[in-house]
Parts: structure tokens; C-alpha cells; sequence
């Protein structure tokens, strides 16, 4: 994400925390940047630069409190929806991970278990086990992170069909155009004249 992008986010959050908290005032505790930016105006508080990460500081009271113009009935179903995706999130929340693990590192070639394991911070094993507990595998999202990539390479047309089949970890493109005819129902060739 774009650095003016993050800083306009956070002075809008500054903002609507304000007039949210109406009449009242509602000034974050301490902002903070990874990167330096002369924005302390802003939020009328005491702004941090070359922090390691991104952040918003508020009183806990500030953010237990009633807002002044709120509607607990609006509230609750928002905490409803909220509740709902969240339980979404926390259940696929490794999966997701590992899929994006795997499309970030593909177009270097397929990665093992082992090494997406160590990018998220766990051992083969550990990942193998939550995977299961989500109701997947490493094996099927490496498979769904192949499809995904195969159909955009080949709709891009920018890689030969041999490349893809070596940027996604075949052993040839024999292997590669039969994987792709299973998933599409076409081969590579007819898939790319199909628009």
C-alpha cells in the first residue's frame, strides 16, 4: 500500500473518531508511522516516525464509550455481522495465509511444505496439523494456487507453455497440459484462443 495512502487512511480514522465522539473531543493517545511524515496537525497528538508498524493509540475510554448519536439497535446487528465473519475468518484464517504464501512464491517455481512453513513461522508438521483442523491440505491449496496462476499465465499469454509448466512446478509440459485440460476441460492452446 501506498505510504500516502496509509497516512490518509489513519487521518481519516482521526477524523471520524471525532465526529463520531461529537460534541465531545476525541484525540488518538499517540500515532504511529513506519516512515517518517510531517502529520502531528492532523491528529492533535504526539506523532512517532520510523515506527515498526502502523498504529492509532486511543484511551480505552474513549473507545468503551457511548458515542453520543449511537443506535444500540443498529449496533447489534452489526455485532451480529461482525461475530459471523470473524468465526469465517479465524476458521480459514491459515488457509488464506497459505494460499497467498504460495501465489507470492510460485512464479519462482512450486515451493515444498517445508519452505511455506517457515515463511508463516511453524514447522511442516504444525501447518500440516491446522490445515487438517480447517478441513484442508497443503497438497489442495498447492493445487488451487497452480490452477489460479495457470489460467492467468496462459490467459496473459505473456509465458510459453513450457515456462508455466516450469514456473508451477511440472515435470514437463506434457504433465502441465493434461493438469490443465483436467481443471478447464481445455487444453492450454484452446483455453488461450477461447476469447
Amino acid at each position: 500500500m501506498p505510504p500516502q495512502a496509509v497516512d490518509a487512511i489513519a487521518a481519516i480514522c482521526a477524523r471520524q473518531a471525532r465526529a463520531l465522539r461529537a460534541p465531545r473531543s476525541c484525540n488518538p493517545l499517540a500515532v504511529e508511522f513506519a516512515r517518517p511524515a510531517p502529520y502531528r496537525r492532523v491528529f492533535r497528538a504526539p506523532v512517532r516516525f520510523d515506527a515498526a508498524a502502523n498504529a492509532l493509540e486511543y484511551a480505552r475510554a474513549d473507545v468503551e464509550d457511548r458515542l453520543p448519536a449511537g443506535n444500540a439497535e443498529l449496533a447489534r446487528g452489526n455485532d451480529e455481522v461482525l461475530v459471523r465473519y470473524l468465526a469465517r475468518l479465524g476458521q480459514s484464517r491459515l488457509a488464506s495465509r497459505v494460499q497467498q504464501a504460495l501465489l507470492d512464491a510460485m512464479p519462482a517455481g512450486a515451493p515444498s511444505k517445508s519452505a511455506v512453513a517457515r515463511t508463516l513461522g511453524m514447522s511442516a508438521r504444525n501447518l500440516q496439523r491446522r490445515l487438517a483442523e480447517e478441513g484442508t491440505s497443503f497438497s489442495a491449496l498447492l493445487a488451487d494456487a497452480r490452477v489460479s496462476l495457470a489460467r492467468t499465465y496462459v490467459d496473459e499469454g505473456r509465458l510459453s507453455v513450457t515456462e508455466i509448466a516450469f514456473v508451477l512446478g511440472f515435470a514437463d509440459t506434457s504433465a502441465f497440459s493434461r493438469a490443465f485440460k483436467r481443471w478447464t476441460g481445455l487444453s492450454p492452446r484452446a483455453y488461450a484462443a477461447r476469447r
